[in-house]
């Protein structure tokens, strides 16, 4: 799982291509929906980068972020969330 995990954050770093962007922050939404909590402590540390890709010049992209950083903070630990979002409580 974690050399899935490794070449999906590849993709979503790859500026020169915005698909890949795209379907590789999907993809993460996707595990966080169906996997659910136990993925949460390999998709946590993801969470800046789906943050940076919220500014992605590539509107796609952009709401493919915001869709996949929503899906992780969704699967968060309540006792998680001050730590990884501080301010939110």
């Amino acid at each position: 799982a974690n050399g899935l995990l490794t070449k999906l954050k590849v993709e979503a770093e790859d500026m020169n291509n915005a698909d890949a962007r795209e379907a590789a922050l999907l993809a993460f939404k996707q595990l966080c929906q169906c996997v659910g909590r136990p993925c949460e402590p390999y998709v946590v540390p993801l969470l800046p980068m789906m943050l940076e890709r919220l500014a992605d010049k590539a509107a796609p992209v952009r709401d493919a972020a915001s869709q996949a950083a929503k899906a992780v903070v969704s699967i968060l630990c309540p006792h998680a969330v001050e730590l990884v979002l501080p301010g939110t409580h």
